[in-house]
């Protein structure tokens, strides 16, 4: 079981190199970053000297486009096969080796075909990122535009072991490879 991780840019480059998580990650993982904007010099070598994989686009492309091309790239060069796993990953993130292995340990013993994890605001772990939620009804955007409270988010205080959920986040989605495309 492997684990093949992708990351899409935009315009992110300093971003990405200033973020310790892809570099931790590439020792272990195989990391693809997408440039879906031209890639500094510093990121092409921040890429090599990390043996991170850099795709670097031509075109414009939106998430699921530039996650799909990422896909196609880890199975057709890198021998992703179907008992594999693939996480989306966004650039901002921070996440540690040791909290991936967990995760990966954790997907593989409850056979998860697709997971996300508890995100946070902040470095101390104590603002919830509202990440995971129930499916968003009608209004739900415009009452957080105008404040008024949402009835979707989960209550992630009274979230203490793995739940199904209903909606998440692409920030942070692990997926088991033949859930994909088989």
């Amino acid at each position: 079981m492997k684990l093949f991780i992708s990351v899409v840019n935009h315009n992110h480059d300093q971003m990405i190199i200033n973020n310790p998580t892809l570099q931790q990650l590439a020792t272990k993982h195989h990391v693809i970053l997408k440039s879906n904007t031209l890639a500094s010099p510093e990121l092409t070598a921040y890429c090599i000297q990390n043996r991170i994989s850099l795709l670097q686009g031509t075109s414009f492309k939106g998430f699921g486009a530039n996650n799909n091309e990422v896909y196609h790239y880890a199975k057709n060069k890198l021998e992703m096969h179907a008992n594999d796993f693939f996480l989306v990953l966004n650039p901002d993130v921070e996440i540690t080796l040791e909290s991936i292995d967990r995760l990966l340990i954790e997907a593989a013993s409850l056979f998860t075909d697709i997971a996300a994890i508890n995100l946070y605001r902040d470095k101390h772990f104590t603002i919830y990122d509202n990440s995971i939620r129930h499916y968003p009804k009608l209004l739900s955007p415009i009452k957080s535009l105008l404040g008024i409270k949402r009835n979707d988010i989960y209550d992630k205080s009274m979230i203490d072991k793995p739940i199904r959920i209903e909606w998440a986040e692409g920030s942070f989605l692990l997926f088991k490879v033949f859930v994909i495309f088989p």
